[in-house]
């Protein structure tokens, strides 16, 4: 996904910044400082989304997929907890090893290392099936996409790897070919395959971002060039025409036109594979329209941060105004500026009054924020600073107006990725769920009910947050279930009923190392505790439980009650209330059962449908 930096801008500024501050009086010094204090606010942004980027790679922890990451020289960097898992190695045993030497089976190793040889001499991804060994030298089969990732100076930083693991059935091959459909389809970026000119294979980013449905992407007439802004045209003819002829492309920039005639700014990453045993061609695109204009904004703002420098008298009379004034508030020139004067400049008389109360007081003034208006009437967010002599005021202003929409846009950027962050687990949910079309939905209703009880218990946001995102996958330890086991239409015996028990361990196992702002694994390792001890998995009691899991508890049981499943009929309401309310304070938390049934009985709830 995109991530927007501003670290190096941010360190060009200071030297610049330290510049001024080594001329001017200590006034200017003082304004200028506050500058860098701005640009130090941008950082804290920047890293507030990086950590919302990190969301993504840990969630790649739990993949079923294969992750590993390698220097040049071949040295392991970072292989992920599925990897070491299928192998069985820790972290610590693997991190700084030979990867040929040390994990590649012997008859494989002489063509991993002519690989690895082609991606240090320039090529992009290349593709490679070979065995790997086992910590008891067990050989499993993997099929390699390995990509090289650069430096700003188009150095190899470290070589990037994504296997799978070969099965022996069609049937698991199948599977696998699945398990990639459905991690594309959940892609922040748009995925297709163009064989030949015709788009055979486009994600559902490719539908939302383009406004073409799948349909029209793959009618044997659509003309892929019509999503190629005419700009960019003779570019991706050529770039896909060298494809063709079997060399390696760099990914490049280009713009692409959607069906309403919207330009979107792009990066491509492309591949030439094989599919249906004809040649075609993968591409990976990035939409990068809001990180350059977000860029541009920055840029703008660090072009035109001049420094406004005035004088006036205290009923608003300017004596003096630089061009750089005259210029920000938009008068042909600062003579023009003076015999306007500044009281209409302010947008609200009250901003002015303010401002000369606090001069009078102290007989000066540092960083006062207000929003002027120009000549044209356009707003300005300003900092102003001022001393007071007699009766004149001697100040400078700086307009931070692109600053402030810059903190909007970034905020915006961070809010975008916790979104995508929800819809990432909503995706988990969805993906068991499709294994069982039984209990369909079944998540996303606990979560309904779940949050109802948990804000008639009045608890705090940031724990009804909690209790959603968990109560949206708290069964995904079901995943590692068998299928058959999930839908049999007939009630199980007492050793497939223990396997069922696992789920919530399984469920904390996949999301542990998840850096959630919430508890969310352990809501899901408790949720099937009950409050007299005899749930699962640990048999806590009472208090041992957190009263998310608690919740949890009520809504899955009332839920599950409520739904038909294979091996009986859907109870009624009355059935389903008489459980919980008999229960009370054996089973099920008494202020939550209580609250469960207010809601029911007094509020009139129903489940949404899904």
């Amino acid at each position: 996904m995109p991530h927007l930096s501003f670290t190096g801008r941010i360190k060009q500024l200071s030297t610049i910044l330290k510049g001024y501050m080594d001329k001017e009086d200590k006034s200017k010094q003082d304004l200028i400082q506050k500058i860098a204090e701005l640009q130090e606010r941008i950082a804290v942004l920047e890293n507030e989304l990086q950590q919302e980027t990190d969301f993504s790679m840990k969630i790649i922890q739990a993949s079923p997929t294969f992750f590993i990451t390698l220097t040049p020289q071949m040295k392991i960097l970072l292989m992920n907890e599925t990897m070491l898992k299928a192998l069985n190695y820790k972290t610590t045993e693997v991190v700084g090893k030979d990867y040929i030497e040390s994990f590649v089976a012997e008859e494989d190793r002489r063509k991993t290392a002519e690989l690895f040889q082609k991606l240090l001499s320039g090529k992009t991804t290349q593709t490679i099936t070979t065995d790997i060994l086992s910590r008891d030298r067990q050989k499993i089969s993997i099929e390699w996409y390995f990509n090289p990732v650069l430096t700003k100076d188009n150095l190899i930083d470290y070589i990037f790897g994504i296997g799978i693991k070969l099965g022996k059935t069609a049937a698991k091959q199948e599977s696998s070919e699945v398990t990639f459909r459905i991690l594309a389809e959940q892609s922040p970026n748009m995925i297709f395959i163009n064989r030949g000119g015709r788009i055979m294979y486009a994600n559902k980013k490719c539908e939302d971002i383009m406004g073409y449905t799948r349909e029209e992407f793959y009618a044997p007439d659509f003309d892929f060039f019509c999503l190629i802004a005419p700009e960019s045209i003779e570019l991706i003819r050529s770039n896909f025409a060298r494809h063709m002829l079997g060399k390696e492309i760099e990914p490049f920039e280009y713009t692409l036109l959607t069906k309403n005639g919207e330009k979107i700014e792009a990066l491509v990453t492309t591949k030439l594979i094989d599919y249906n045993q004809e040649k075609a061609i993968l591409g990976i695109i990035t939409d990068i329209t809001e990180r350059k204009r977000v860029k541009e904004a920055y840029r703008s703002f660090v072009d035109n941060a001049l420094v406004g420098v005035y004088k006036s008298t205290l009923d608003g009379k300017i004596i003096y105004a630089n061009e750089a004034l005259a210029t920000m508030f938009e008068f042909d020139s600062p003579e023009e500026m003076m015999k306007q004067g500044a009281l209409s400049l302010y947008k609200n008389e009250a901003d002015r009054e303010l401002f000369l109360t606090s001069i009078k007081k102290t007989g000066k003034i540092n960083y006062y924020e207000v929003e002027l208006l120009t000549k044209k009437g356009k707003p300005k967010n300003v900092l102003i600073s001022a001393t007071l002599t007699g009766n004149i005021l001697s100040g400078m202003i700086m307009d931070i107006t692109e600053r402030k929409n810059m903190e909007k846009a970034l905020r915006e950027n961070i809010e975008k990725l916790r979104r995508l962050m929800e819809n990432t687990v909503d995706s988990m949910a969805s993906i068991l769920e499709t294994r069982d079309p039984y209990t369909a939905g079944h998540q996303q209703r606990v979560a309904h009910l779940a949050l109802a009880i948990a804000n008639e218990m009045q608890l705090s946001e940031d724990q009804i947050m909690g209790l959603n995102m968990a109560a949206v996958i708290h069964d995904i330890g079901k995943i590692y279930i068998p299928a058959e086991i999930l839908t049999r239409p007939t009630h199980l015996t007492e050793s497939e009923f223990t396997l069922i028990k696992i789920h919530p361990e399984v469920g904390y196992d996949i999301l542990k190392k998840v850096e959630f702002p919430w508890p969310v694994a352990q809501i899901i390792l408790q949720h099937h505790e009950r409050l007299n001890g005899s749930g699962y998995p640990h048999g806590l009691k009472g208090d041992e439980i957190m009263i998310e899991a608690r919740i949890l508890a009520v809504a899955d049981v009332v839920e599950a009650m409520s739904s038909h499943r294979p091996y009986r009929p859907a109870r009624t309401l009355d059935e389903t209330l008489e459980e919980i309310t008999k229960n009370k304070g054996i089973l099920y938390d008494a202020d939550v059962v209580d609250a469960c049934l207010k809601l029911f009985k007094e509020k009139g709830f129903k489940f949404k449908e899904i």
